[in-house]
């Protein structure tokens, strides 16, 4: 009875383990962190061939265009995220940034703390930077989130979604 009372009285005084949320984690990331996110989301959510389409400057998002018969295409949310190369994230980032970066090791480094946090998936070997492809791992409803309070229209840049 004296262990049963005394693992009670630990298990009282220590904080319950629960997994940290991934909106809680994001509170604290720097602005160009947040759009490097949704910049990721995008990337892997989209197909490529879409890019120019999405982020043209002179686009500002979905075209109306007619809609083609599909012949038994899984649509992409079903497919899940897929990966993508970090030339296509850095070029969306610098797309969807309402400002003019100059590109710099910052930008490179804030990509590396996101994977580290588990934000973003490396789905390769990160050695060779030139070669390295990342997935998004954040759910729709975070990156939306996170899309809303930078101020950014998430919907106008969804292909299927």
């Amino acid at each position: 009875q004296q262990q049963q009372q005394q693992q009670d009285e630990d298990e009282a005084a220590a904080p319950p383990v629960a997994e940290e949320s991934t909106l809680a984690r994001q509170v604290d990331l720097p602005l160009h962190s947040q759009h490097l996110l949704i910049a990721a989301f995008l990337a892997s959510h989209n197909p490529a061939r879409a890019d120019a389409q999405l982020f043209s400057k002179h686009t500002h998002g979905k075209r109306k265009s007619k809609k083609r018969a599909r012949t038994e295409a899984t649509p992409r949310a079903l497919l899940g995220p897929s990966a993508f190369p970090l030339e296509r994230l850095l070029a969306i980032f610098y797309c969807i940034v309402d400002e003019h970066i100059e590109p710099t090791a910052q930008i490179h480094i804030q990509i590396k703390s996101l994977v580290t946090m588990g934000l973003l998936q490396a789905t390769t070997s990160t050695e060779h930077l030139d070669t390295v492809k990342f997935k998004s791992v954040l759910a729709h409803a975070d990156v939306d989130s996170i899309a809303r309070r930078v101020g950014f229209d998430l919907a106008a840049y969804m292909n299927d979604l």
